[in-house]
């Protein structure tokens, strides 16, 4: 269905608006043991200067040192010493009015926190707020005419089902099974509550209340936390984690919380229970500036459902019922995280109703601006849940009142210029004026009678055809046919008056001809009408008959046209069962081939690694082996070297004694140069070993015979490196010994002994 809404403008334009009112209150004094405390702590900023201007004054210890003075002008300021019940009278008692005719409206409190919001909507038990009292004013007034209970039943997308016998019955039967599951407890506390609470007796007399009209009151109550609305009579709310509710529009565009919970309530004591319930699990939390400070905006909705009672309930729809509703809105207070002394989760919850809160400023700037300057500017609404669910009240769905609530002390002296702006802000804002409700449907006179269907049909038929052609069923004047004969006086003596007589019957038979005449006329015409209305109802049958077969063709066509297509759906959809078995047989093997290549993969990985370890085992075994053998080789060359040494020693030693047996003896008679130190190369030791006897005899055989003398032996350690010379300019022959070899010894001084004589013996 097509929305079909008003816009702002165009209801500025045709009936014009009203300003937003804006009622200031200033914090009532606390108790009175506190008092003096609160004088000595903080002193009072704000001056009333009449009733609908304050002034506002600095704190002395501003920076420059001055006092300054601003001046704020609301529609009425409620001063300090207005009691609760004065506030109620003046603040809300006009818009239950309203509620009763069939007006919507809404009242909300705004300020910084602390400011006494609460307290104003909700009061204590011995002094109640502007809810309860609420309440107790509706009930008092439509009390006796209160509908049948649970007839109407909230479809909860913003109207209202209406329930057959049976339906109220079953949700009588269901109410009273949840009482009996909740007990008696809660009436008793219930029941201590009403005694404890103070009750407001004020009655509202309008002329719309009487017998003729059933209501129905039906309550809601929401909040709207960190941007999100949950309902506080759904016990989900309960859990840790509850299920946020939705806004929707309705078909004429008003905005409305789907499946939010509307309860039928049917006295002011029943409302009050859940009212308590509800505010039992409201969020709030203790910060510096108050020990319980609201954490979210709360909206209480009182809706009132009224109808004829003319209408039996067997034919009541929803275009019927007159639906009426006031939203009675508790802002959470703006606060600084600095004078709150709030850390963690309260900071975000600050800063959430920071933000929604400017929201709604900046709303009622954009169309203030929009207002004065004739512009079309965006208004903000959907970047807050709080200005979406009230933006039909702005474009005139009802009556829009707010209070001010102001803490008039010093240390807020910011916070508070700040909220008085933003309130005469708000005053200069135009609402169009909301439309009038429906006026009641009109009562018919009860009449025992039943149409007929004849004339059913008549009525409709004269109604359809009375612009464009003639009546069907004309009346006519039928007293000619049946009127008498006029009075026929004659005397057969003298006949005196027959030709009046007779002239009088022939007048009388000639209007009677005449009408006959035109009855006949009348009749003809009306003949032909028929004739010709029955033909075109003839000529409408065949057509219509005719479009009918040409229907049914259709429809046979279609018909076949939609089994030929469930025949190809079906076996697609068998192609396309054939099609996921293959593929997930598909999918299947290419898992089990993954798992295998994985499989073979590892095995690989394992076989690199063997070998890598393998590889590396050998390739430190290989190191091993090769220092092995070095080492082995480098002791090889190190026994050969000091073989070659020990060698090179005794050789040393022997030629030291030769030469010293040449020098004392001095028998030679040639000399020959011997070389002392031989090379210690392994080559060299070889020859050495190869020469050694050939050298021992070329030694010997140079001794000459008559050598006799001893021969001195030399310090071994001492090698001598000197050419020995060997004279042989004796001309004795050198003879070589008959025994080449001799025995030596070594003692442990490291003293060779030579076994042998210490001459040679000529054989």
């Amino acid at each position: 269905m097509k929305k079909t809404q008003l816009g702002s403008r165009d209801l500025l334009a045709n009936g014009g608006g009203c300003p937003v009112e804006v009622f200031c209150r200033l914090r009532p004094p606390k108790d009175s043991n506190n008092d003096q405390q609160q004088t000595e702590n903080s002193s009072s900023c704000i001056k009333v200067a009449s009733s609908t201007e304050l002034v506002l004054y600095s704190s002395e210890n501003a920076k420059s040192g001055a006092i300054r003075e601003s001046r704020y002008e609301f529609s009425h300021i409620l001063t300090d010493n207005v009691s609760q019940l004065a506030a109620f009278k003046e603040l809300a008692l006009p818009l239950l009015d309203d509620l009763i005719q069939g007006k919507n409206s809404v009242l909300f409190t705004y300020g910084i926190t602390g400011s006494g919001k609460t307290y104003t909507m909700m009061g204590p038990l011995n002094n109640p707020g502007l809810i309860p009292r609420s309440f107790d004013v509706v009930f008092n007034s439509i009390g006796s005419y209160l509908g049948k209970k649970y007839l109407l039943r909230s479809d909860r997308q913003n109207s209202y089902e209406i329930q057959s016998e049976a339906d109220i019955l079953l949700e009588r039967q269901r109410r009273e099974i949840q009482v009996i599951r909740n007990g008696n407890n809660q009436r008793a506390k219930v029941a201590e509550t009403y005694n404890t609470r103070t009750l407001d007796s004020t009655a509202l007399h309008n002329p719309q209340l009487n017998g003729n009209s059933s209501y129905f009151v039906f309550v809601t109550f929401v909040e709207i936390y960190n941007n999100y609305i949950y309902d506080l009579f759904d016990d989900d709310i309960l859990n840790k984690a509850p299920q946020s509710k939705q806004l929707r529009e309705d078909n004429r565009g008003r905005p409305y919380i789907r499946d939010v919970k509307e309860i039928e309530v049917r006295s002011s004591e029943e409302a009050i229970e859940l009212l308590n319930m509800g505010l039992k699990r409201r969020r709030i939390a203790h910060t510096q500036l108050n020990t319980e400070s609201s954490r979210s905006h709360s909206v209480l909705s009182m809706r009132l459902v009224q109808f004829q009672n003319d209408i039996p309930p067997t034919s009541l729809t929803k275009d019927d019922l007159t639906i009426s509703t006031i939203h009675l809105v508790d802002l959470a207070g703006s606060e600084r995280v600095n004078r709150a002394k709030t850390v963690g989760e309260r900071v975000k919850e600050a800063g959430n109703i920071n933000s929604s809160l400017m929201v709604l400023r900046q709303c009622f700037e954009t169309l203030r601006e929009n207002q004065s300057q004739g512009i079309s500017k965006m208004v903000p609404y959907r970047e807050s849940k709080l200005t979406s669910f009230f933006k039909s009240y702005f474009d005139g769905e009802g009556r829009i009142r707010m209070i001010l609530c102001v803490n008039p002390t010093v240390d807020g002296y910011e916070e508070i210029q700040h909220a008085l702006k933003f309130g005469e802000l708000t005053k200069d804002v135009m609402v169009p004026r909301s439309l009038p409700p429906p006026p009641p449907p009109p009562v018919l006179p009860k009449s025992n009678r039943t149409p007929t269907a004849g004339v059913v049909l008549r009525d409709i038929d004269n109604q359809q055809q009375s612009n464009a052609q003639p009546i069907l069923f004309t009346e006519f004047n039928a007293q000619a046919l049946i009127s008498p004969f006029p009075p026929l006086e004659y005397s057969l003596l003298d006949g005196v008056g027959d030709d009046e007589s007779i002239s009088v019957l022939q007048e009388h038979l000639r209007r009677r001809m005449e009408e006959r005449q035109r009855l006949n006329m009348l009749i003809q015409e009306q003949q032909e009408f028929l004739r010709k209305f029955t033909l075109e109802l003839v000529s409408d049958y065949d057509s219509t008959m005719s479009n009918q077969d040409d229907l049914s063709k259709e429809n046979d066509q279609q018909t076949k046209t939609i089994r030929h297509l469930q025949t190809r759906i079906k076996l697609l959809e068998k192609s396309q069962n054939d099609l996921l078995k293959t593929t997930n047989q598909t999918e299947r093997e290419n898992k089990a081939l993954k798992l295998q290549i994985e499989e073979r993969n590892n095995e690989i990985k394992a076989l690199k690694t063997e070998r890598r370890k393998d590889k590396n085992d050998f390739e430190n075994k290989m190191k091993i082996k090769l220092n092995e053998l070095e080492q082995q080789y480098m002791n090889e060359i190190r026994t050969k070297d000091i073989r070659m040494r020990e060698l090179g020693r005794q050789h040393d030693d022997k030629l030291n004694i030769i030469r010293s047996m040449a020098t004392n003896n001095g028998c030679s008679n040639e000399q020959f140069v011997i070389p002392v130190n031989q090379s210690s190369t392994p080559n060299a030791a070889d020859n050495v070993y190869q020469n050694q006897g050939q050298q021992y005899h070329r030694v010997e055989m140079i001794i000459s015979q008559n050598c006799n003398t001893p021969v001195e032996r030399p310090n071994p350690h001492t090698p001598n490196t000197e050419p020995m010379h060997i004279d042989n300019s004796h001309t004795h022959a050198v003879v070589a010994h008959p025994r080449q070899q001799h025995r030596r010894s070594r003692s442990l001084s490291e003293v060779w002994l030579e076994h042998r004589p210490q001459g040679t013996v000529p054989t």
